[in-house]
């Protein structure tokens, strides 16, 4: 099994169009049994666009599915603004 920590510290390497403030990952398994990461992106409220959003999940399922698969099945990309609950 991955460790957050790791997937964490790859995904703070990853440049985009505006700073991500914060990354949280978790892993386990999804609802069909599915080994899977469950990754916040945390940005500034004035940067949530859907723009945005659609470049940062893109890029980071791209990333990790190429260098994690088949360890992992699947990627769930969430987006909070700072400040914001990120759900467990």
């Amino acid at each position: 099994m991955l460790k957050e920590s790791e997937v964490e510290e790859e995904l703070r390497g990853m440049r985009f169009s505006v700073p991500v403030a914060e990354w949280r990952v978790r892993a386990g398994e999804d609802h069909r049994g599915v080994s899977a990461l469950w990754v916040w992106a945390i940005l500034e409220e004035k940067d949530l666009s859907s723009d945005v959003c659609h470049e940062i999940r893109e890029a980071v399922w791209e990333r990790l599915i190429a260098a994690h698969e088949p360890e992992i099945g699947w990627v769930y990309v969430r987006f909070r603004a700072v400040g914001e609950e990120v759900g467990t």
